[in-house]
């Protein structure tokens, strides 16, 4: 803890030090307004004064702002802070640079949020089975494809079974698979024909 920072909070006015207790908890000059009843125009000369007292009119608005919340906050909520000054409730002229300040600065001073570091866990000893384990989905995955394309096999030959029912109902041997015999043709036998032999015993007289 500075005992120097602790000096320049003994420097501010019990409103100031109200008015910067509401600023380091987030609070917009519309609304430490209305928590404290006193006009804006009130309130931004506190914090041009608070900006004097504390010597943070030479700094930037990124010093400022680190200023205000990593070491002036922390010791206005947990320090036991000494007496106000004397000349703490005379109110000082606010320069016009610093009132501009003030103006500008409101967003980005009282909108604060510290950084947070980046965590990152680091596991020593990878489990043994992790070779294993990359390789479950992988084959899961091939199961589930072949029992996939099983399925669509089966509904394609059910389907084709079933449009061709009626044609291997009606030819049965070509359905299994064996080719139909030809049918024999029987013929009856035809009686001999009847052959009629003539003899002459003489011959006509025209011949002689």
């Amino acid at each position: 803890m500075s005992q120097e920072e602790l000096k320049l909070l003994a420097k501010l006015s019990i409103r100031e030090r109200q008015v910067l207790g509401l600023v380091c908890d987030g609070n917009l000059y519309e609304e430490i307004v209305k928590k404290l009843h006193i006009s804006k125009p009130t309130v931004k000369a506190d914090m041009g004064r608070i900006y004097v007292k504390l010597g943070l009119d030479l700094l930037t608005a990124a010093e400022k702002r680190s200023r205000i919340h990593q070491i002036f906050c922390p010791l206005l909520k947990e320090a036991k802070l000494p007496p106000e000054t004397s000349d703490a409730e005379i109110p000082i002229p606010v320069p016009a640079n610093v009132a501009k300040m003030v103006d500008d600065d409101e967003n980005y001073i009282i909108r604060y949020q510290p950084l947070q570091p980046d965590v990152i866990y680091l596991e020593p000893n990878p489990p043994q089975n992790s070779s294993r384990n990359r390789l479950i989905g992988p084959a899961i995955g091939l199961v589930i494809g072949g029992g996939l394309c099983v399925c669509i096999a089966a509904a394609l030959i059910f389907l084709y079974w079933n449009q061709n029912r009626a044609q291997f109902a009606a030819s049965p041997d070509q359905s299994a698979g064996q080719p139909t015999q030809p049918s024999a043709q029987v013929f009856a036998p035809t009686e001999p024909s009847q052959v009629i032999v003539v003899t002459a015993t003489s011959l006509p007289e025209a011949m002689l």
